[in-house]
């Protein structure tokens, strides 16, 4: 049940990531080529690719998820099956303005996050509108969404004090899909 709670999944899944590239290493598989990761995932793809060591990744996702668990009465839901401009009219259309589009997975799977009771009430007005599937998803928030303003303000604070190290081989940036800038990791 804990792990439902964003300050627990988290870590979790950073750990679990990281202990799988290192199971792969020891197994003496190559280094990637590249590597990426969505959200968490990111963070685990920027410690294989020797960005900061393992104690620092958990430091940094375990303050990101305490930092993100304090939004709270946040959903969010994967819209499948329809574009984010149709998204975005049928939105409009039932006035909707309290919800983002936030996760571009491909041109016909967006995830949307808001208010919890506003996510919901968009499945009729969505489906109607032509999408195939509308999956509320199990998180505890709102994320990726304008409600995380004011955590992403204090993580960035928290991540001052760290330093970080080039990678060793490409990671590629889940915002700006291209490998991040060295200088900016």
């Amino acid at each position: 049940e804990r792990l439902g709670q964003t300050q627990f999944t988290q870590p979790a899944l950073y750990v679990c990531c990281a202990l799988e590239y290192l199971a792969a290493t020891d197994e003496g598989k190559n280094a990637p080529d590249f590597t990426a990761g969505h959200s968490v995932g990111e963070y685990a793809a920027l410690f294989a690719a020797g960005a900061f060591d393992f104690i620092d990744g958990l430091r940094l996702v375990a303050k990101r998820g305490e930092l993100m668990s304090k939004v709270e009465g946040g959903a969010m839901a994967a819209v499948i099956g329809l574009e984010p401009t149709a998204i975005k009219s049928a939105m409009e259309a039932c006035g909707q303005d309290d919800v983002d589009l936030v996760n571009f997975n491909s041109p016909s799977q967006i995830v949307i996050s808001g208010p919890a009771a506003s996510v919901p009430k968009l499945e009729g007005p969505l489906k109607e509108a032509g999408a195939r599937h509308f999956v509320v998803l199990n998180v505890s928030g709102a994320f990726h969404s304008r409600y995380m303003q004011e955590p992403s303000e204090e993580f960035s604070a928290f991540v001052e004090e760290f330093n970080f190290s080039s990678p060793r081989f490409p990671v590629i940036s889940n915002v700006e899909a291209t490998p991040h800038d060295e200088a900016r990791v």
